[in-house]
C-alpha cells in the first residue's frame, strides 16, 4: 500500500519544481504585459492631440469646414446643371407650343359647337366658324370650301 501511495502522490520537490516554474513564468509574462502597456502609454501621451485637444479639433473643424465646402459647391454645380436642363427642355417645349405656332403667323379654327376643324369637309357653306390668331379671335361665316388633291 505505501508503495501504491508513492506512485499516487507526486514527490514534493516535483511539485515545489513546478510550482517555482509557473510562478517565473507568470512574473515574466506580467512584466512583459506591463512593458507592452507602458510603451502603449507611452506613444499615446505623445500623440499631439492628447498633449494639445484643441488642436485636434481645430483640425477637424477646418476639415468639416473644407467638406462642407465642396458639398455646396457639388450642390450649386448639381442645380445649375438641372437649370440649364431645364431651361433646354422648356424651350423646345415652347418651339412645339401652340402658342408658339399662332405667333408664327399661323391660326386654329373652331367650329360653333368648339370642334377643331382640321380638314374643309368639317364645315360647309353658311357655318360660323371662329379663327383663333395669336393676338386675338376671329368670328367668320363660311362662304364656301374647296377640297385640295393630297399627293
Amino acid at each position: 500500500p505505501s508503495a501504491a501511495a508513492e506512485l499516487a502522490v507526486p514527490e514534493r520537490a516535483d511539485v515545489l519544481h513546478t510550482l517555482e516554474y509557473i510562478r517565473g513564468r507568470m512574473a515574466l509574462l506580467t512584466l512583459n504585459y506591463v512593458k507592452e502597456q507602458r510603451k502603449a502609454l507611452t506613444v499615446l501621451s505623445s500623440s499631439p492631440y492628447l498633449r494639445s485637444p484643441h488642436n485636434f479639433l481645430d483640425t477637424k473643424r477646418i476639415l468639416l469646414s473644407q467638406l462642407l465646402d465642396k458639398l455646396d459647391s457639388s450642390v450649386l454645380r448639381a442645380v445649375a446643371l438641372k437649370q440649364a436642363e431645364y431651361k433646354e427642355k422648356a424651350a423646345a417645349l415652347g418651339a412645339l407650343s401652340p402658342l408658339a405656332v399662332l405667333s408664327r403667323g399661323y391660326g386654329v379654327s373652331y367650329r360653333e359647337d368648339g370642334r377643331l376643324i382640321k380638314s374643309a369637309k368639317d364645315v360647309k357653306a353658311g357655318d360660323k366658324i371662329k379663327n383663333e390668331l395669336s393676338d386675338g379671335v376671329v368670328y367668320a361665316t363660311v362662304n364656301g370650301t374647296e377640297l385640295k388633291e393630297v399627293r
